[in-house]
């Protein structure tokens, strides 16, 4: 039976009105229920109104890549205002919670011919496009819990900074300052 079709049947059958309107809107919020598609992370559902969002890159140790940055932002921003999610947990696949910055994917920001103080300028707005990764889960409207395992290392220190609650494993190390 198609949405569709339940949502005629539930405007035939109930009685009050009160009823049929909760009805409705009960059945278009499961479909308007938005759709995470990324390639760093995944995002489910392991209990209503709960949302995990796992760092999915664990051959390489869950390493930040430029995609992990701007795939953040949008799925963090899409959590943010969305009706079906009331608290994010945020974990790691694989064997660490994550080994930090993808120095591999990264490399032409360290390796340039190009005049220092132009490095530093790229390297600055790299830097402040990076640090909105952070930021928009400090701004996220839901409460981020970060359930940290193993290592954590660089700019994961950063990230778990950023989350409401940290939940660290038994066996994790963490860097010391």
């Amino acid at each position: 039976m198609s949405t569709l079709t339940t949502l005629l049947n539930v405007c035939r059958t109930a009685r009050p009105r009160a009823v049929q309107l909760t009805q409705i809107s009960c059945l278009a919020r499961k479909m308007s229920s938005t759709t995470y598609k990324f390639e760093t992370l995944a995002v489910s559902s392991p209990k209503e109104y709960v949302y995990q969002v796992e760092l999915n890159r664990p051959k390489k140790l869950n390493a930040m890549n430029k995609t992990f940055w701007r795939e953040m932002v949008e799925c963090f921003n899409t959590i943010s205002s969305d009706s079906d999610c009331r608290v994010v947990v945020l974990s790691g696949a694989g064997r660490a919670f994550t080994s930090g910055l993808d120095i591999m994917d990264h490399i032409d920001m360290f390796t340039n011919d190009e005049e220092s103080a132009r490095v530093a300028f790229k390297m600055i707005n790299n830097i402040k496009t990076y640090q909105e990764t952070f930021s928009v889960i400090e701004k996220c409207h839901k409460p981020v819990i970060a359930a940290i395992h193993n290592a954590c290392i660089g700019g994961g220190i950063d990230m778990i900074t950023a989350c409401d609650i940290r939940q660290i494993g038994r066996a994790s190390c963490r860097e010391r300052v």
